[in-house]
């Protein structure tokens, strides 16, 4: 369990009552307290694998320019010799 933060941050969202209805169903099927926790957790979770994923994809690109620079000086070093 994450520890506990200081809680000083407020959004405000507005939603169907549609939506309300299946949020809340989820949260008690989740075992969860409170809806906000509910959203908190579930909002938190998936956030994270976006930035992760983001990451990922950041990291790939820069280790092919790297691959490519590095192709690139041992061809350039080939042709010197």
């Amino acid at each position: 369990m994450e520890t506990q933060l200081n809680k000083d941050e407020r959004i405000e969202i507005r939603i169907s009552s549609h939506d309300k209805q299946i949020f809340q169903k989820a949260q008690k099927l989740s075992g969860d307290k409170s809806l906000s926790s509910f959203i908190v957790r579930v909002v938190k979770k998936q956030a994270k694998e976006i930035v992760a994923k983001n990451n990922r994809i950041i990291l790939s690109e820069r280790d092919r320019e790297i691959y490519s620079l590095m192709r690139y000086l041992e061809i350039v070093n080939q042709i010197r010799i």
